[in-house]
C-alpha cells in the first residue's frame, strides 16, 4: 500500500468569475493561483464553470419549440468564450500548474473540437503538466438546453500524494451509483465544483463526506447581478434576478462530517473581492482512526465547531461529549433543554446512542 503524505495545504477559491469572457476569466484565474502559490498551497480548487461563468437565471431566448434571435446572440456568445481541451487557454492552465508545483481543480465550459458540442466539465492538472478532464454526466435541468451529456472519459482520478483525488460537479453528487464509482477508485479528496448555495447542500456534503469516508472540498460560486456584461440581447431575464444571484457557502468537510473550515457566504473577511487571495488556506492531516494528525493553520479561515450543526454530539478537545446544538455537556444519555437560540421554541432535546432527536408528543424521532 502507497504511504500517502498526511497533510496537504489547499487554496479553496470562491470568487466572481468575468462572466463571457474567456480571456479575462483565465487571467484571473491565473492571478488567483499566483496568490494561492504565494501561501504556498498544494492543492487550488476552483469553482464549477469558472472560464467563462455560470449563466444562472438566463435561458438563451429558448422556450418550448421555439428560440428568440436575442437568446441565439448570446448563445453564441457564451459559446465562443467556451474552452477547447488542450488549445492556448488550457496550456496556459497547465504551465501554472508546472509553475507552481501544484494541483489545479478548475471548472470550465468545453467545447468539444470535433462536434462542437459545450459540456459542463472539470479539470484537474497536476504539477507534471498534464490534466484529466470529467464532463458532467447528465446536466440538470434546464442546463440541457445548453451542455451536453458526457460521453467520455468517465469518472477520471487523479493520482496525488495524498491519495486519489476525483470531482463530481454540483447535483451529480445526487447520483449515488455516481459516488460509488469514485469510491470504488479509492479517493481520498473528493472535490465538488458547483453554485449551490442552497442551506440544505450542506446536510448533503456532510453525509457525503462520511459515507466516503474521504475530505470533501466545496468549492461554490460567487456571482452578482452586476456581474453580468451590460450589452446582452436578453437583459430582460437579468432584471429579475437578485443583487447576490450566488452566494457561496465554500467549506471542506472531514471524513466525519465535521467542517474543518465553516462555510462562508458572501464577501466576507479577506474573501471580499475576486482579485484578492482567497480563504481558507489549512493544513490537514489524514489519520485512518482519529482526528489527531489534523494541524490547522489559524491565519487562514475559521476553525471553530459550528454550533448550528443538527446532527448529534460529538467530543470536544477534551474529549467529553457535548450537544452540537447548543455545546452542553451530554456525560450521558437523556435529555436536557437545548440552549441554542436557533431551535425551535420550547422543545426539548434527548441524546440517544450518538443520535441528537427532538421530543415530539412525548416520543423520540431522529431529526
Amino acid at each position: 500500500m502507497k504511504d500517502l503524505k498526511n497533510t496537504c495545504r489547499v487554496a479553496l477559491v470562491q470568487a466572481e468569475p468575468v462572466m463571457f469572457d474567456k480571456a479575462a476569466s483565465l487571467q484571473k484565474a491565473l492571478g488567483l493561483i499566483a496568490n494561492a502559490v504565494s501561501e504556498k498551497a498544494e492543492l487550488i480548487v476552483f469553482p464549477e464553470l469558472f472560464i467563462p461563468g455560470y449563466p444562472v437565471g438566463m435561458n438563451f431566448g429558448f422556450s418550448m419549440g421555439k428560440r428568440t434571435e436575442a437568446g441565439r446572440k448570446d448563445w453564441m456568445r457564451y459559446y465562443n468564450a467556451s474552452l477547447v481541451a488542450g488549445e492556448a487557454e488550457f496550456q496556459a492552465l497547465s504551465a501554472a500548474a508546472v509553475s507552481a508545483g501544484a494541483y489545479i481543480s478548475i471548472g470550465f465550459s468545453e467545447r468539444d473540437a470535433v462536434i462542437g458540442t459545450l459540456y459542463n466539465s472539470n479539470a484537474i492538472f497536476a504539477p507534471d503538466g498534464t490534466w484529466k478532464v470529467h464532463r458532467k454526466l447528465k446536466p440538470t435541468g434546464s442546463e440541457r438546453l445548453v451542455w451536453g451529456d458526457a460521453n467520455r472519459d468517465y469518472f477520471p482520478v487523479t493520482d496525488t500524494p495524498w491519495g486519489p483525488v476525483g470531482a463530481l460537479i454540483c447535483w451529480e453528487s445526487y447520483m449515488p451509483l455516481a459516488r460509488v464509482a469514485l469510491y470504488e477508485k479509492g479517493i481520498t479528496i473528493y472535490i465538488s465544483p458547483n453554485t449551490n448555495d442552497n442551506p440544505e447542500w450542506q446536510a448533503t456534503i456532510q453525509h457525503i463526506a462520511i459515507e466516503g469516508k474521504c475530505f470533501f472540498i466545496n468549492a461554490d460560486m460567487l456571482i452578482r447581478k452586476d456581474s453580468y456584461p451590460k450589452d446582452l440581447n436578453t437583459a430582460e431575464d437579468l432584471a429579475k434576478l437578485p443583487e447576490m444571484v450566488c452566494r457561496g457557502g465554500s467549506c471542506i468537510i472531514d471524513p466525519y462530517g465535521h467542517y474543518m473550515t465553516d462555510p462562508v457566504w458572501e464577501p466576507c473577511g479577506r474573501m471580499q473581492d475576486g482579485a484578492r487571495r482567497r480563504r481558507p488556506l489549512f493544513q490537514a492531516g489524514r489519520s485512518g482512526t482519529d482526528r489527531k494528525g489534523v494541524r490547522r493553520n489559524e491565519n487562514c479561515g475559521s476553525f471553530r465547531r459550528r454550533a448550528d450543526r443538527r446532527h448529534g454530539f460529538a467530543p470536544d478537545g477534551a474529549g467529553i461529549p457535548r450537544c452540537l446544538l447548543c455545546r452542553q455537556q451530554q456525560t450521558q444519555m437523556g435529555r436536557h433543554a437545548c440552549r441554542n437560540p436557533d431551535r425551535i421554541a420550547g422543545r426539548e432535546h434527548a441524546v440517544l446512542s450518538g443520535l441528537l432527536l427532538p421530543l415530539r408528543d412525548g416520543r423520540r424521532t431522529r431529526i
